[in-house]
């Protein structure tokens, strides 16, 4: 079959994480992250159909396959995809077992056309792990949970392509494929490999180039504008926050994002723009300090090298800032007199000391002009808009905005 999910943006509704085992040599080390019991009550009676021993085959990327019964619906030994010249098209091979303890490693060949060869590095394999959740039920969220349990859902690429099955279980593995700009439109041909210590099942794959080039994703008209949370990433890699190894961390993050089509770098202004609405709190980006004679200071280091290393990345056409009218109405500044940080409630549109102080220094010599949140000019190519270092500013002319520290 033709892989009918011919979209021009990555899949985002997978989380990628690190690499987190390394596989190679003649003993295969497969370590995925800790996964949660299924909560949902299974008949496990279903494997005793299933012949001993390992099973794999395509299914379909729409479905989320469970992990605790064998795959239902069609799984096929080879699969066909097709795509235009510089797309990127995916599969989902299944692997599954009634319990064999074999440690599996999941690889890929080059695809070879009539005049062409598509190099191995091109495909990229990642091993699915399952996630708890209460949402999103077929891809939709509910607004009435009541009757809606927790269970599992696939969601993470592990960016590992070694596993293991030592309970009846099924494991999906996310394949996908870059094609070149400079590949001829044709046929080409390449496999998928099962790899164990019972031997190895290949598993053909035909690709079809169209003879039409996707163009470059700095170059699209869609603007896909998904929000990152670096502190996020700095608690979950369990590394201090703005150190070398928390941007090491962001970097193929932001680079993925841009390899979709990202227009928007997601900063903030202030602590907390949203007020504690999610998991881990989002910090403010710029450390406001009021020193002991009552003038203001500004240290834009974690904004700006937030900034530089998105747009070195390839995000480079806006800069979304959170926000000088937060959820709330709550904003916190550090006070040298008390060595103590202040939060204050500030009304839009009120008349007070600080606001008549921060409205007096709105005309940044560096362009900046933040926002609440994305209206709906922001998600349109609006020539209105300002320009620093050929990046888009969103205006908002009522708003404050801090200057930089000399």
């Amino acid at each position: 079959m033709k892989n009918k999910n011919r979209s021009t943006i990555t899949s985002v509704s997978l989380t990628v994480l690190p690499a987190i085992a390394a596989c190679g040599g003649s003993k295969l080390k497969a370590e995925l992250p800790s996964e949660a019991a299924d909560p949902e009550a299974r008949d496990v009676s279903v494997w005793k159909d299933i012949k001993p021993g390992l099973h794999s085959g395509f299914g379909s990327v729409d479905v989320a396959y469970s992990r605790s019964i064998p795959p239902e619906g069609d799984v096929s030994e080879s699969i066909q995809l097709q795509g235009w010249k510089g797309e990127r098209v995916h599969c989902q091979l299944l692997v599954w077992s009634a319990g064999s303890g074999e440690n599996i490693r999941i690889t890929a060949s080059g695809f070879s056309g009539e005049y062409f060869q598509i190099e191995q590095a091109q495909v990229s394999i990642s091993v699915v792990t399952y996630v708890l959740t209460d949402a999103f039920p077929g891809g939709n969220d509910r607004q009435d949970k009541t009757n809606f349990p927790v269970h599992l859902k696939p969601d993470r690429l592990s960016g590992t392509d070694c596993f293991s099955l030592a309970a009846p279980g099924t494991r999906p593995v996310w394949i996908s494929v870059d094609i070149p700009r400079e590949a001829p439109a044709g046929i080409y041909y390449g496999t998928i490999s099962r790899q164990s210590a019972s031997g190895m099942v290949k598993h053909p794959i035909i690709l079809e180039v169209l003879n039409a080039t996707l163009p470059d994703p700095s170059e699209w008209s869609f603007h896909l504008d998904l929000w990152q949370h670096p502190d996020a990433v700095a608690r979950y890699g369990r590394v201090a926050l703005w150190s070398p190894e928390h941007l090491s961390l962001l970097r193929p993050m932001l680079t993925m994002l841009a390899q979709a089509g990202q227009k928007c770098i997601t900063t903030t202004l202030i602590e907390e723009p949203w007020n504690h609405q999610t998991y881990d709190d989002f910090g403010g980006m710029i450390k406001w300090t009021k020193r002991t004679d009552g003038t203001w200071t500004y240290d834009y280091s974690h904004f700006d090298t937030y900034v530089a290393l998105a747009m070195e990345c390839g995000i480079t056409r806006q800069i979304h800032c959170y926000s000088m009218v937060p959820v709330g109405n709550r904003i916190s500044w550090f006070d040298e007199n008390s060595a103590k940080a202040v939060t204050a409630e500030l009304l839009p549109g009120a008349s007070n000391a600080f606001t008549r102080k921060a409205r007096s220094a709105s005309g940044d010599k560096h362009g900046y002009r933040p926002q609440t949140r994305a209206p709906h000019h922001a998600r349109t190519e609006n020539k209105g808009l300002n320009m620093r270092k050929g990046i888009a500013m969103n205006t908002a002319t009522d708003a404050l905005a801090p200057e930089r520290a000399a």
